[in-house]
């Protein structure tokens, strides 16, 4: 029988430069494919919050430019992912939500209702007053940061208005660090809770 012999130098220096020439093609072609996978996952994500806010409304209607925020990976150390606009006919619009990696704030009117998903709901009063399960601290967080995103205000949940149960729609408001009513909120358990509604007000 022969001696087999071993891989020269030269053969393992032409296998792992060939290894690098198709990391080097494929890394940027599989980032392309998340990237786009995970697009493609919030405007769902996006559309089904759209469909629990309108199921929200007396009319089954939001006012035109009503602004959707999806968190895609939920991390409230990091900036929302994705932006749409509502337009006519329940059509989303992506939009661009940073400036110079600043949030946009012409986005946002004046006056503006929240619809959030309902992890939210199981506060009953301001935050830290009562025990509330961990996932809604989780919950609520998430809402903090996106708000704080969008509007650059550090805010807290305030007392319940309208107390129902859980299963159905609930009123709250969000209160500045004087205890000023920000602005209402409501939540139900359609909503995704990764997705926060800036629903614009006359």
């Amino acid at each position: 029988m022969k001696n087999r012999k071993g891989f020269t130098i030269v053969e393992l220096v032409i296998v792992i430069a060939v290894i690098a020439i198709l990391a080097a093609v494929l890394i940027p072609t599989f980032a392309t494919v998340i990237s786009k996978a995970n697009q493609s996952n919030a405007t769902q994500t996006a559309a089904n919050a759209l469909k629990a806010g309108l199921l929200m409304t007396n009319t089954a209607q939001l006012p035109k430019d009503t602004l959707i925020l999806v968190d895609s990976d939920k991390n409230v150390s990091t900036k929302v992912d994705y932006g749409y606009k509502y337009k006519n006919g329940n059509e989303l619009e992506q939009v661009e939500i940073y400036k110079d990696d600043n949030f946009d704030s012409a986005l946002l009117k004046a006056k503006y209702t929240l619809l959030v998903g309902n992890g939210f709901a199981t506060f009953t009063a301001k935050d830290g007053d009562t025990a509330a399960s961990a996932a809604a601290g989780e919950d609520f967080a998430l809402i903090k940061e996106m708000f704080k995103t969008a509007t650059g205000k550090e805010v807290s949940i305030g007392f319940v208005t309208t107390d129902t149960t859980d299963t159905v729609l609930k009123n709250y408001t969000l209160l500045d660090g004087d205890s000023v009513v920000v602005c209402d909120v409501y939540t139900s358990v359609d909503m995704p809770k990764n997705v926060i509604i800036f629903v614009p007000q006359d």
